[in-house]
């Protein structure tokens, strides 16, 4: 006696029969300091596929040949600015 198990995609409704790494699940959870979050931890959950994920930029996939980015510039910090003022007013003093 053989089984067969069909898993549907919730968002496209594409379907896989015996292959259960074709969805993903997924779930929205929103936390606030204003009002109070449910203490059960039963939260909504979708079965989406790779292509649906993908589809919402919730998965990228790229070539893995690329380099990585470089990490995004960081503006320094009003103290950061201030001591190096304060720096080369101390160096224009000293010349």
């Amino acid at each position: 006696m053989s089984h067969t198990t069909t898993f549907t995609c919730d968002l496209c409704g594409k379907q896989e029969v015996d292959n259960q790494s074709f969805l993903r699940g997924v779930s929205v959870v929103m936390e606030s300091p204003y009002c109070s979050t449910p203490k059960s931890t039963n939260v909504p959950k979708a079965s989406w596929c790779k292509q649906c994920l993908v589809k919402m930029g919730l998965v990228h996939i790229g070539n893995t040949n690329l380099p990585p980015e470089a990490a995004p510039v960081v503006p320094p910090t009003l103290e950061e600015v201030v001591r190096a003022i304060v720096q080369e007013e101390i160096k224009a003093g000293r010349s």
